[in-house]
């Protein structure tokens, strides 16, 4: 994560999704978003996300004044972050990433009306709702995928794709590879709603689809260590697994297991910009396109905009070439100064 992330928002010093600041926020329960539960600072973020990542919430502890907060830090000598309540003039907002996952709205002295969307998207999938545009005077967006040829299609016919596949490999045992929070419970759901399946999980992935489960989200899996998955599994049969795990060795060693052909189909938006090593790959992603990195600049209304999450500067001359006040978030001190 970029160090300009850490920031001094109304005096106190706040970590938006990195280490560092005296008070961190984490946007959503990704690793790569939580850095700070590597550190001993108050974390803030939506009750999911503390659900997820198992952080301790201290409803007692209040955000105090900057040097009694750090006193009193130095003097707890914590030796894992706790949860505190959402600091004063701030809100959150669904992102529509993953469950739990946030945008934060801030009033700022130093930013007027701040937003850090962290990781979102603006479509609809079949667990989650899409982010909602905020208007705000500075909006600091992600930009995994902001290269104008990221154009991601209409869910729906990424489904419909996925379906004929999984149709026309009904007798092939099949792994499906997704990231084990969000992705999962997406190609889950489908797999529940598209073909009537119910596949089997490794236990890292189903313990976050029994948080998906408790927060309303409708699923059916069966844990790998469960009796009726070891049953399931004498037929062809669906699993779900970490994209990590899905290679040519493992294919093979399922495929001798159970005597049966097995296909590999990965779930990722990279689908078409990296080679993937699978049968099968499917553009889903639960990240924004350029499009929709665009269309949430322009109608947020935002005098300026700073690119974080990847390649923050061409994204960023792409943006100005249609019309954005854009930028690297390495030049937000320049600019707000300015």
């Amino acid at each position: 994560m970029d160090k300009n992330l850490c920031m001094r928002l109304n005096n106190t010093l706040y970590g938006l999704d990195v280490l560092g600041g005296e008070i961190n926020y984490i946007s959503h329960a990704h690793t790569d978003h939580s850095y700070a539960l590597k550190a001993k600072a108050p974390i803030f973020c939506s009750d999911i996300t503390s659900q997820i990542l198992g952080i301790e919430y201290n409803e007692n502890e209040k955000i105090k004044e900057k040097t009694e907060h750090l006193e009193s830090n130095s003097k707890k000598q914590k030796s894992a972050p706790v949860r505190i309540p959402i600091p004063k003039n701030f809100k959150f907002a669904d992102a529509g990433h993953i469950l739990g996952s946030t945008q934060l709205e801030a009033q700022t002295d130093e930013f007027g009306k701040l937003v850090y969307t962290g990781d979102f998207k603006l479509r609809d999938g079949l667990t989650l709702k899409s982010a909602k545009v905020l208007e705000c005077d500075t909006l600091i967006c992600e930009c995994t995928y902001g290269t104008p040829e990221a154009k991601f299609p209409k869910p729906e016919e990424v489904y419909e794709n996925m379906q004929k596949w999984s149709k026309q490999n009904s007798n092939s045992i099949q792994l499906w590879g997704g990231y084990s929070t969000g992705k999962a419970q997406e190609l889950i759901k489908f797999l529940n709603d598209y073909t009537n399946t119910t596949p089997i999980v490794p236990p890292q992935i189903s313990q976050i689809c029994a948080h998906y489960k408790r927060n309303g989200v409708k699923l059916e899996w069966l844990d790998s260590t469960s009796s009726e998955a070891q049953e399931q599994m004498r037929c062809a049969f669906c699993a779900v697994f970490p994209p990590h795990q899905l290679n040519k060795k493992f294919a093979w060693q399922i495929a001798s297991a159970h005597k049966r052909t097995t296909k590999v189909a990965v779930a990722t938006g990279w689908t078409g910009f990296r080679k993937i090593s699978a049968d099968a790959s499917f553009p889903l992603s639960d990240h924004a396109d350029f499009g929709e990195i665009y269309d949430y600049a322009l109608s947020s209304n935002a005098k300026k905009v700073f690119l974080v999450h990847g390649e923050n500067t061409y994204t960023a001359k792409k943006l100005k070439e249609k019309g954005i006040n854009a930028f690297a978030i390495d030049q937000i001190q320049k600019e707000i100064r300015e």
